[in-house]
């Protein structure tokens, strides 16, 4: 994103931030229109020229009175961070790290290399990126649907019991009328049995 300071030309870093204000789609920062500069700047060193990164850009934007700039140089695995040791400062003093960290009182984090990367830390735990997270969502997302699914299942299980044990009790009612059926037949046969004996008693 171009980066536009009154006076000043245009400068672009990799990674900016910006605290305390609206948040909307911006295809640049200008200083004039936005009322604040910015508040943290990362450059990512590859294959430009290091002595405009390490060099030129420390003294540029602490002039500038951007409070903390870092450095990735990813060719050396080198880190750099700089920060204004007041806000009237205009000249960076070196952040030590601090068993391989360094710490930004800007953003609330720590910046570290693990590995060949360039990691943004809280406490212990990493700052995901974007592949991790969508590994992550990934992961959570086939865990939903697998518990979905294991639902769906378990409740054409319960539906599927539920009817088997309706049709049962059918087939129990019906029976039961069937037996009822079948007594009062025999009470009444033997009723007809009966007075057909005494019939023939007295004939």
């Amino acid at each position: 994103m171009p980066i536009y300071y009154p006076g000043e030309r245009l400068i672009s870093a990799d990674l900016i931030a910006v605290l305390d204000v609206e948040m909307r789609e911006r295809d640049s920062w200008v200083v004039d229109l936005e009322g604040k500069g910015v508040d943290f700047a990362l450059e990512i060193h590859v294959r430009r020229d290091r002595r405009k990164d390490i060099t030129r850009n420390v003294e540029q934007y602490a002039r500038l009175g951007i409070p903390e700039y870092f450095v990735f140089d990813r060719a050396r695995g080198d880190l750099f961070g700089f920060r204004l040791p007041t806000p009237k400062a205009a000249v960076y003093e070196r952040i030590a790290p601090h068993q391989g960290r360094i710490e930004s009182r800007v953003l609330g984090l720590d910046l570290a290399l693990l590995g060949n990367k360039l990691r943004f830390l809280v406490g212990d735990a990493a700052v995901p990126n974007a592949d991790e997270l969508v590994t992550r969502l990934g992961a959570t997302l086939d865990e939903v649907l697998t518990t979905k699914n294991e639902a769906e299942e378990r409740v054409r299980q319960l539906e599927s019991e539920i009817e088997e044990e309706q049709k049962r009790r059918e087939e129990e009612q019906k029976r039961r009328e069937e037996e009822q059926k079948r007594r009062e037949e025999a009470e009444r046969r033997l009723v007809e049995l009966q007075v057909e004996l005494e019939r023939l008693k007295r004939g």
